[in-house]
């Protein structure tokens, strides 16, 4: 077996079937779920653009001045309506928004 096998041998006793229907679910490495990630879903994407510096007033150590990106990519109806509410709502005004990836 691969070690893919191995991961979604693992998943077995997690009950993910029940888990995604009723619970919230944070999967630090989804690619491990094989077939198994839920087709209405909200994938989460942090990251840190050490290319880009951001104007820091704060005398510290610059670790702060870094770009932090996140990106939220909605699968399904429900949740691509909760992230339009949001931002109907005014959750996202500070945020940079680009919804060139929403996949329905």
């Amino acid at each position: 077996k691969g070690d893919d096998d191995n991961y979604v041998d693992d998943l077995a006793p997690l009950d993910l079937e029940n888990v995604f229907g009723n619970e919230i679910s944070l999967v630090e490495w989804p690619e491990r779920l094989g077939g198994r990630k839920p087709r209405e879903r909200l994938d989460i994407t942090l990251s840190i653009d050490s290319s880009t510096e951001m104007q820091n007033d704060d005398d510290d150590d610059g670790d702060d001045s870094k770009l932090r990106c996140m990106k939220l990519v909605p699968y399904g109806d429900r949740w691509v309506k909760r992230l339009n509410f949001l931002e109907s709502e005014g959750y996202f005004e500070d945020l940079i928004m680009d919804s060139s990836d929403v996949n329905e």
